[in-house]
């Protein structure tokens, strides 16, 4: 049922999104284009969303390489296609050399722009297509009465018919296109005048393009397909939330991807389009591709991101529709203007029905080949190699779209002597559409981010539900950051440390978890300075409380008697250091626990920023760790006696045990936490290790061997208390304050049994 579903939503997604780019032009494109633009688009962002692999690089490029070689089979049966009209109008022009600038070469770039290889005779002549009755014969019907579908199988005709007007010659056929007299249609030209099929691609050219871009475009959605449903077969419950970097990520995604789209169709179509549109185009193709791997998933979809959703859908629809007002707003007013003209001609002599009837067919053409949005030309910054000789002619048929209002001009003028109506009062609004889709392409990146930001706070969705508040952390309005979590044995009170910063005192705060009430305690050292550090994680062992003195390589103790018996706002002197680094070690001492036994120091280690001594490196299952959580005695004051060490995972914030069980908290950025429990009975030894001087035993424990839990944003440490595990999380603090909108200001108790 899913691989239905994943089938349905990428077939619709492509041919959506080609349906509303051909009204939005008024250009006919392979929608194999965009098959291969999501299909690319679709593998980078799950290379991203699913983590690096190998495997899945060498795909994207596979499928980065077959969008490029679309693009360039695009534009290689465009310049197949403009060489067949420059070789009929190079013929027309040997017969008539008098008109050639004033007519021809009008014509001729006019024609470039607005004939493109859109393979219609191929579909015409199918059986398949002509079929009497049936579903085809009924879309047929549909479409060749819709107003772009009558351009689209008429231009052809409109330009040979212009071209054997041209001398005011008449040609031996009933009019094709008439808006008072649509059923006088046909092309019946006599064989010296220039016939509409000359204007298009050989029958042997259109099937080799029909079949490159079904291989390329058809090859790389199927492929796309697969892989997909191959990537959520494997994955077993939800998938892990987006990083705050992940986001970054697929934010960059997607601007430079509507960059390389930009380019590419532009080298593809000759057409240039505003970078915003695509920008817009891409984060809606992003945040669809999103949610409904989350709803596959088996995720929640927050209404915010619902909401999001829908501004970006409403930007996308809103976009388009300007875009289209603004080229149709330029196209009515140069129909206005030719039939101001047309009308200004009496149809009294055949001169005269000659003239109108060709500037009734230039106001087909030019609805095509009057573009709104011209752009510079480049193509004299071309080199001259053999190959970009035919890039520059390509980029020279793209560039007259700039100047083809003044074409069109010289072209009346030339047709209709002595035309003294002006051709003016339709200029390109090129700027203002400019701005507004810019401005419309930034909030739509915006509401990327908002997005996934709110769709990865439903990852922890079965945490929060099964979590309530114990109590608040103090003071987390006036800048207090928090670290440290422990719980005093057969005692309703928590002690939380953390600290302030800009040279104010670190405190430990004695919280009673029933009434929630706090005394603020601050200690100096033995020199007698108050303590002002990024105090670390806090625990209790023997008859003291063990605070992490962070990057200094020591813990600070504090008898538990003067700690619990202070009075809010006391100052308690000389504090003890327990040193925990030599010459040939040092323990970067982040957070703190006890088992009972021993106490613990354990170390954050996140490249390339917070890094640990060289000597902590361990290898296991081909996978490197440098981190240690140290286990060891205090004795005779502040002397260690190194008894254990486990090598463990990087960006590890707190610790506790229970119940033969190790329970780490790894987070690191906004947007992702869990929670890593082992069964410690077994992890077997891995030998000994040195530290601090003396071999100890050695356990190894991997995110491999772990279970996971995903839990809210940047968990700091852990405790165990009745059955209960309580979290701290810094994401309350004012420094970055997203923690407030889920709860995350009080300490949060779970069930122990949700972790197992």
């Amino acid at each position: 049922m899913h691989t239905a579903i994943i089938v349905v939503f990428f077939i619709v997604l492509c041919f959506a999104v080609h349906l509303i780019r051909t009204g939005v032009f008024s250009r006919y494109e392979a929608v194999t284009y965009e098959c291969s633009a999501v299909a690319f688009l679709t593998s980078v962002l799950m290379l991203i969303w699913h983590g690096f692999s190998w495997p899945l690089f060498a795909i994207s490029i596979a499928f980065l390489v077959g969008l490029i070689m679309n693009a360039y089979a695009q534009w290689h049966f465009y310049m197949v296609l403009q060489d067949r009209i420059r070789e009929v109008f190079d013929k027309k022009t040997q017969r008539d050399p008098k008109l050639q600038e004033t007519v021809y070469v009008p014509l001729r770039d006019m024609a470039s722009v607005a004939v493109m290889p859109t393979f219609s005779r191929f579909i015409e002549e199918s059986r398949l297509f002509n079929a009497p009755g049936g579903f085809i014969a009924m879309v047929k019907y549909f479409l060749q009465r819709t107003r772009f579908q009558k351009k689209k199988f008429l231009m052809r005709d409109c330009i040979a018919d212009c071209m054997n007007l041209i001398g005011l010659r008449k040609p031996q056929t009933a009019p094709f296109y008439d808006t008072e007299r649509p059923e006088d249609a046909g092309t019946a030209f006599v064989p010296e005048y220039v016939r509409a099929d000359e204007l298009t691609l050989d029958k042997k050219d259109e099937i080799k393009g029909l079949a490159a871009f079904d291989v390329l475009g058809f090859g790389a959605l199927a492929a796309v397909i697969a892989l997909y449903v191959n990537i959520h077969g494997r994955i077993v419950g939800p998938a892990p939330g987006l990083s705050l970097l992940q986001i970054y990520i697929t934010f960059a995604v997607v601007i430079l991807f509507a960059f390389l789209s930009h380019v590419l169709r532009r080298f593809a179509f000759a057409r240039d389009e505003m970078i915003g549109y695509e920008v817009i185009l891409a984060s809606l193709l992003t945040v669809s591709l999103h949610l409904f791997s989350t709803l596959l998933g088996g995720r929640m979809v927050s209404p915010v991101s619902w909401a999001a959703f829908a501004v970006i859908v409403i930007l996308f629809a809103a976009s388009s529709l300007y875009y289209r007002s603004a080229d149709k707003k330029l196209h009515k007013e140069v129909s206005r203007s030719l039939a101001k003209i047309r009308d200004g001609i009496r149809p009294d002599s055949e001169e005269n029905r000659v003239i109108r009837r060709f500037l009734q067919n230039l106001n087909v053409i030019s609805e095509w080949a009057v573009v709104g949005f011209p752009r510079r030309d480049h193509s004299d910054k071309i080199p001259g190699w053999p190959f970009c000789s035919r890039l520059k002619a390509f980029e020279k048929t793209a560039d007259a779209q700039q100047g083809m209002i003044e074409q069109l001009k010289t072209l009346v003028k030339g047709i209709v002597p002595g035309c003294d109506e002006p051709l003016d009062g339709f200029e390109s609004k090129r700027p203002a559409v400019k701005r507004n889709l810019n401005l419309m392409a930034l909030v739509s990146v915006i509401m990327v981010i908002v997005c996934m930001f709110h769709m990865s706070r439903f990852d922890f969705q079965y945490y929060l539900e099964n979590s309530d508040p114990l109590c608040a952390v103090p003071e987390i309005e006036n800048g207090f950051v928090p670290q440290g979590l422990a719980c005093y044995p057969d005692t309703d009170s928590l002690l939380i440390s953390g600290y302030y910063g800009r040279g104010k005192d670190s405190p430990v705060f004695v919280v009673d978890a029933q009434t929630g009430t706090a005394r603020k305690i601050l200690f100096e050292t033995k020199d007698g300075i108050r303590y002002t550090g990024h105090a670390g994680g806090i625990s209790v062992y023997g008859d003291h409380a063990y605070i992490a003195g962070s990057t200094e390589g020591c813990m600070y103790s504090i008898p538990l008697a003067e700690l619990l018996g202070a009075e809010d706002g006391a100052v308690l002197k000389d504090a003890g250091r327990v040193e925990l680094n030599n010459d040939e070690d040092s323990i970067r001492v982040s957070f703190t626990a006890a088992d009972g036994e021993f106490l613990y120091a354990g170390e954050f280690r996140s490249e390339p920023f917070f890094r640990t001594h060289a000597s902590h490196r361990t290898e296991s299952d081909g996978k490197t760790q440098q981190a240690y959580l140290f286990g060891f005695s205090v004795e005779d004051g502040d002397a260690v006696t190194p008894r254990v060490v486990y090598s463990i995972p990087d960006r590890v914030q707190g610790a506790c045990f229970c119940d033969g069980s190790l329970y780490l908290s790894q987070s690191e950025g906004m947007f992702s936490s869990r929670i890593l429990s082992w069964q410690l009975s077994e992890v077997p030894a891995s030998g000994t290790k040195k530290v601090l001087g003396r071999e100890i035993p050695l356990f190894i424990l991997t995110e491999g061997s772990a279970v996971k839990t995903q839990v809210a944003p940047m968990a700091e440490e852990i405790a165990v208390r009745d059955e209960k595990m309580l979290i701290l999380y810094e994401s309350a603090s004012n420094r970055y304050r997203i923690g407030k909108k889920y709860g995350l200001d009080h300490v949060m108790e779970t069930p122990l049994n949700c972790f197992r």
